[in-house]
């Protein structure tokens, strides 16, 4: 007969591996980026494992359900990322650049490679992203994007082809994190900001 002890611990286990998807930080629901009003697409929180590595923000013109649909805007986007941990800043790089040619097809790939010094050279400049810092980019079509680290511009990619590959690490056919694509394009039910 099994004790009834067991059954408890086993739901609390299940519990700490299957992480929530409600992010931490609170997102105003509007930004203003270039003249322009964009609107809170949607949010949440990126995982490694169990882990939580940042929250992040997509803002838009339109909200918008689809990579497709986003991208037809033709901007300007803002991305906004807020670390949750210390990470070290070559690894958030270097993760933008598999996650950008993982969404791209061979003949993109080999176009994109030009980025890769780039970005790793724009996320290496402090060696570490401190827990709470706030981090993205402002992609602003003509003008390009500009990456920023608290507030202080940290480098800029004005190639107009950018913008598609970069927003696929998060909405692209295979994104960094399924649940984190979906609470960016609005498919569940859950509130986009949490208190």
């Amino acid at each position: 007969m099994r004790s009834n002890w067991m059954m408890p611990a086993a739901l609390v286990a299940a519990l700490l591996c299957t992480p929530a998807v409600a992010q931490q930080t609170k997102f105003a629901p509007t930004t203003t980026l270039a003249g322009k009003t964009l609107v809170l697409n949607g949010a949440g929180t990126r995982y490694r494992t169990v882990v939580k590595v940042y929250d992040l923000a997509l803002y838009v013109p339109q909200k918008a359900t689809s990579r497709e649909a986003i991208l037809a805007q033709k901007g300007p986007f803002r991305v906004r990322l807020v670390a949750l941990r210390d990470i070290d800043a070559g690894d958030i790089g270097r993760a933008m650049v598999v996650g950008m040619r993982d969404n791209t097809d061979p003949e993109q790939a080999y176009r994109l490679a030009r980025y890769t010094s780039k970005i790793i050279e724009i996320f290496s400049a402090d060696s570490r992203i401190a827990t709470g810092t706030q981090f993205g980019l402002d992609w602003v079509p003509g003008k390009g994007a500009d990456f920023y680290l608290d507030g202080k511009l940290i480098g800029q990619i004005s190639d107009a082809e950018f913008i598609e590959p970069f927003l696929s690490i998060w909405i692209g056919q295979a994104p960094a994190d399924h649940r984190l694509k979906d609470r960016l394009l609005g498919l569940n039910n859950q509130p986009a900001l949490a208190n």
